[in-house]
């Protein structure tokens, strides 16, 4: 009996088990979570308007992105950039995808007078050896500090002014808003 005990009970005889990445990855419920924002505004690259021969009101301009320098919108774009993270490094069985920005921000972010409403983006994350990563981000817009406003409107006057030589924006928005979202990435397709 005292056997019987120490083997089943006590585990005298057992030798510690040591669980495999895999296993641990089955273990969690999420990889990683992300908090992904915007970072800085994008502005077209203009040409030269001296070496330009058409009109002053045709100037023609290559952009990488579209953004209309010429007067304020309702709208402008910025880099997409993660904010934070957990955790800091990827596991080495799941790294987080490089491109996974591009799944929560298919369309460049654009920084808007007025906020839309939130929105749930579920998508799945495919590497070359066929696994797969689920994730699910909650968009949301957030509202730009005084400080980021005051910023981007002297980096679009300070483009209007040099590259076009047209009066800088005197009236700015009182309140702009950016979209953020926050994101799990997980082996586990919780989303459906």
């Amino acid at each position: 009996m005292q056997f019987i005990t120490q083997k089943y009970v006590d585990r005298v005889f057992a030798s510690p088990r040591t669980a495999s990445k895999n296993e641990e990855a089955i273990e969690r419920l999420a990889d990683y979570f992300l908090i992904i924002g915007h970072k800085e505004m994008i502005l077209p690259e203009i040409q030269d308007v001296e070496s330009d021969n058409s009109p002053p009101h045709q100037v023609s301009s290559t952009y990488t992105r579209p953004v209309c320098p010429f007067f304020l919108v309702n709208h402008f774009e910025t880099f997409v950039v993660e904010l934070k993270r957990y955790p800091l490094q990827d596991y080495p069985e799941c790294p987080l995808a490089t491109r996974v920005y591009d799944f929560v921000f298919p369309e460049p972010i654009e920084v808007r007078e007025e906020g839309k409403g939130t929105e749930v983006r579920g998508f799945v994350l495919t590497d070359a050896q066929g696994t797969r990563q689920y994730g699910s981000a909650l968009v949301f817009w957030e509202r730009l500090s005084p400080v980021d406003i005051i910023t981007m409107s002297e980096k679009v006057n300070d483009f209007r002014v040099k590259k076009f030589g047209v009066d800088p924006i005197t009236e700015w928005p009182e309140q702009l808003y950016a979209p953020v979202a926050i994101a799990v990435i997980s082996h586990w397709p919780f989303f459906s």
